[in-house]
């Protein structure tokens, strides 16, 4: 217990600013909603896109650094790889699931004022969505596990590997949309979506499978990365 607490503190400073950034989010999504005059509805849409996007911006860009940078500082500490990854996965872990519960925590201060201002009563925090806060956490925690990796051995290009993907993601849906919108290219993707992400429960077990396997892969790069020199 001893060790997992040094290793939270080893990861305060991405911490901080994760949690931070959840929180900032969220408030100036709220404020851009009372300034824009949206409905109840575009109200909370604009907390939940600038809080979750992000924390997910800070985490892509600065998380991947912290864990390689951390990972050095470890070793030279006398940590094991198969030691460093586990407690780092864990304070990673962490600190995504308590991100989950800021969001909330101001979710449910945002419809506090909604309701003063819409005068209708709005749905707050359900017990229900811990089960998708873990698994999304979980799935974070993969991801900045191998792109650390991946920024260790390329160092700045790894921002190259993610911007490919994501425009690969932007593109490709635009391209199968537009382009093939009603041919069976579409109508395949979108049955493909429909079993991945059609119901709560598959979308939590696709983010799962998903998780384990960019955990997989994340922790065969840790464990034979080396240190900088």
């Amino acid at each position: 217990m001893s060790d997992i607490r040094k290793h939270i503190h080893l990861h305060t400073p991405i911490a901080l600013i994760l949690w931070g950034g959840a929180a900032g989010g969220y408030l100036a999504g709220t404020i851009l909603g009372l300034i824009m005059g949206l409905g109840k509805e575009g109200f909370h849409m604009m907390g939940i896109i600038l809080a979750f996007g992000l924390t997910l911006m800070l985490a892509l860009m600065m998380g991947m650094m912290e864990y390689s940078n951390s990972f050095d500082r470890a070793l030279r500490c006398n940590y094991t790889r198969r030691k460093y990854l586990v407690l780092s996965n864990i304070s990673y872990f962490l600190i995504f699931f308590i991100a989950a519960f800021v969001m909330l925590a101001f979710h449910d201060i945002e419809v506090a004022i909604a309701e003063g201002i819409y005068g209708q009563q709005t749905e707050g925090f359900l017990l229900e969505d811990i089960p998708l806060f873990i698994v999304i956490s979980f799935l974070m925690m993969s991801w900045i596990c191998f792109m650390g990796a991946v920024y260790n051995r390329l160092g700045k290009a790894a921002f190259v590997i993610i911007w490919i993907l994501w425009m690969a993601v932007c593109m490709g849906s635009a391209v199968i949309f537009t382009r093939f919108d009603g041919t069976i290219v579409a109508e395949f993707v979108e049955k493909i979506a429909t079993v991945l992400f059609g119901s709560y429960l598959s979308s939590c077990i696709t983010m799962m499978v998903l998780g384990l396997i960019i955990q997989i892969i994340g922790s065969l790069l840790v464990l034979k990365q080396a240190v900088k020199d």
